[in-house]
């Protein structure tokens, strides 16, 4: 997985639309049993306030549909996107072959989800209509749009450039690619109780209040500048 960032919670379409509790948990598991790791992970995300959104990172060796199954036994009815990893980074640190849980809550934020299959490599058209979910929320005076993608698939900025051909550069993206640990075959996302491949999934979340977004790399200077005059 890519890294991505967000912070606050969400309500799903259609809840009250008053300025209101926001909460985020996160949660994660690494018991080799899918369903157990995936009920263990979001019990331990759980807010007290209504959950809102569910996004989940898993690593690809667990049983993805065991998974999603446990952690709907839990929340059966909460909008739900993720991916597949190549490491997994929780609260208590990063870690491998496990399923990190992350539980918006609250009725201050507004959320739809949203998904975009890749036909052809087209990713530009898959991240278009992966960002349509952002019409379906109320409206309110921050937004952004988080979108997980097939990391495999091709040229990544095609995505930024169908999600900001369907919403605008007004609005924050913000997401990463989904992964394989490594295996560089087939990476897995997941919306709802699915597990799909080729696609592209997204939320779309209106808040009352702001939205903080950052970003940071690993890379520091180890010699002095230089310039490239052939490649």
């Amino acid at each position: 997985m890519d890294t991505y960032a967000i912070r606050n919670t969400g309500a799903p379409v259609g809840a009250r639309c008053v300025p209101g509790e926001r909460q985020v948990g996160v949660g994660s598991s690494h018991l080799p049993d899918g369903r157990a790791a995936g009920r263990q992970a979001v019990e331990d995300a759980r807010n007290t306030a209504e959950p809102a959104l569910v996004v989940v990172l898993a690593s690809s060796y667990l049983d993805h549909r065991g998974m999603l199954a446990g952690i709907r036994e839990i929340l059966p009815d909460v909008p739900l996107i993720g991916c597949t990893t190549a490491g997994e980074i929780a609260a208590s640190g990063p870690g491998e072959s496990g399923v990190v849980v992350l539980v918006l809550s609250g009725d201050g934020f507004s959320v739809a989800t949203g998904l975009g299959e890749i036909v052809d490599g087209d990713l530009r058209s898959a991240a278009a209509t992966a960002a349509r979910c952002v019409d379906a929320v109320e409206e309110r005076t921050n937004k952004v749009l988080l979108l997980l993608s097939d990391g495999l698939a091709g040229d990544q900025q095609e995505v930024v450039r169908g999600a900001y051909q369907q919403v605008g550069a007004g609005i924050p993206l913000v997401g990463g690619c989904a992964g394989d640990d490594i295996g560089m075959e087939r990476t897995h996302q997941f919306f709802g109780g699915r597990v799909l491949g080729s696609s592209i999934v997204a939320a779309a979340i209106a808040s009352d209040g702001p939205l903080g977004i950052g970003v940071r790399h690993g890379w520091h200077p180890v010699g002095e500048p230089m310039s490239i005059t052939e490649s």
